[in-house]
């Protein structure tokens, strides 16, 4: 469905002559991933109005939509892969923060842990969207200088005891989380190509 409402798309920009035809996996993988986010948002929201926490999940959206546009990470290749994830994290979000009280230790361990794995591997690169070096550089400071402003706004929010401070913790704990699989992902594409290769020459050598 994504792949095919993609195409349709790419094709009438391309008719437009509204993008560069040597660039158009990047279009289209761009294009995917739009529909696929914006899927996302509208399920959210939907979730949000039936749990009657609307306000929560919008702060959260904005939290984990900002963010990601700069530090990236894992996302889904399938509609319903996507659909299946962003239901059951936000009604998993929703339900920690009506039900848990996040501590100051732990929201000072979400912090800290968030700011080094956003230093260690922010900006996450994707194959079909690669990143140049000064846009790396660029996307890590501005993701670390975002993950700050964050981290304040929830500390504020807990100093004045405002619930929606546990969104704000969850909403980067969530990023932090998506970072780690994003890599721990890629990794695993090496291993095998690696265990691939490697098979490979001694198949070749014997």
């Amino acid at each position: 469905m994504v792949e095919k409402l993609s195409d349709i798309i790419l094709s009438k920009l391309e008719r437009d002559n509204a993008i560069n035809g040597e660039i158009v996996e990047a279009y289209k993988y761009g294009i995917q991933i739009l529909i696929i986010n914006a899927t996302g948002v509208v399920i959210s929201l939907i979730l949000g109005f039936l749990m009657s926490s609307l306000f929560q999940t919008i702060v959260f959206l904005l939290s984990f939509i900002i963010t990601r546009r700069y530090c990236g990470g894992y996302h889904t290749d399938a509609l319903w892969k996507c659909l299946l994830t962003t239901s059951c994290m936000i009604i998993l979000i929703l339900l920690i923060s009506k039900y848990f009280i996040f501590s100051k230790s732990i929201c000072t361990f979400i912090s800290i842990s968030s700011i080094i794995i956003f230093a260690v591997f922010a900006p996450v690169e994707n194959d079909k969207k690669p990143l140049e070096n000064c846009f790396k550089k660029r996307n890590k400071i501005i993701s670390l200088l975002i993950l700050i402003v964050q981290c304040t706004i929830g500390y504020v929010l807990l100093w004045f005891n405002i619930p929606i401070y546990k969104i704000v913790f969850i909403s980067i704990m969530c990023i932090s989380f998506f970072i780690l699989i994003s890599i721990l992902k890629e990794r695993s594409k090496k291993n095998e190509k690696n265990i691939e290769n490697n098979c490979k020459s001694l198949f070749e050598s014997g």
